[in-house]
């Protein structure tokens, strides 16, 4: 597992888990696992035909349990006792006071879940976060021609982890918001930091402090600021930051600075 805990640059208090897993292997576990998620998803996962998905409901599960009790600092046991309580809404992806005796009376937590391949995302923050990880190439880059802008397109070129980037920023945006892919991908955009250096895959220690568990390295490449191309920000500002995991994977986390 590799675990982010974020500590600046407008990310204070966000905590990032990726794990990447073998299909196979959970599919092999799944009994067991399936014993240690709370049941809103042992059911949803139950309901899942094809087994790629299926794996990914489960380790997305177990992370996000493993995520919330690092987060509240309580034991599992109790978080999943959390999760199938009123205190959680499923729908709105956020737990509030009263669910845990390590909340503050006007605490809420919220989080993001994403899957692709064979690993999985969590964000977990006190604010409204967004979180996208990607691994599938854009065939012809006929999604990168129809749906991204003109900047963004020569920005891609012929690179599918470039893709990869791009499609994880407006991914991570829109779950931020909580409207998801029902808004046109070229109504905003993305405003590109550089650092002093002139290189954007630089990683600021004094940003972001990465926490690597077996082979995968995290690097970032990307950080800027959503920018409307017609989108209506209504005064909100969006931060995002980027970063390949393996030359497969990008990965994405968009948090509101507003």
């Amino acid at each position: 597992m590799l675990n982010m805990n974020i500590s600046n640059g407008g990310l204070m208090n966000k905590y990032i888990f990726i794990e990447g897993f073998s299909t196979d292997k959970v599919l092999e576990e799944k009994e067991e696992m399936l014993r240690r998620l709370p049941g809103y998803r042992v059911e949803k996962a139950l309901k899942i035909k094809n087994k790629e998905a299926m794996a990914q409901s489960i380790v997305a599960g177990r992370l996000l349990v493993n995520a919330v009790s690092q987060k509240l600092c309580i034991s599992e046991e109790e978080t999943v006792r959390l999760l199938d309580s009123e205190s959680h809404s499923v729908e709105d992806r956020r737990i509030v006071s009263g669910g845990s005796a390590n909340m503050a009376p006007d605490n809420t937590i919220y989080y993001s879940i994403s899957h692709s391949g064979e690993k999985v995302a969590i964000a977990i923050s006190s604010d409204k976060i967004g979180v996208d990880i990607e691994c599938k190439d854009d065939k012809n880059f006929r999604v990168t021609k129809r749906m991204f802008s003109e900047e963004e397109i020569e920005y891609i070129g012929d690179s599918q982890q470039r893709f990869r980037r791009i499609w994880t920023i407006k991914e991570a945006f829109l779950k931020c918001t909580g409207e998801g892919i029902v808004v046109p991908l070229n109504s905003f955009g993305e405003r590109i930091f550089k650092y002093p250096d002139g290189e954007d895959n630089k990683i600021i220690e004094d940003i972001v402090e990465i926490k690597v568990y077996g082979k995968d390295i995290c690097e970032r490449r990307l950080s800027g600021e959503i920018i409307s191309r017609g989108y209506e920000m209504a005064g909100r500002r969006y931060r995002f930051y980027t970063y390949d995991v393996s030359t497969e994977y990008a990965f994405t986390v968009c948090v509101d600075i507003i």
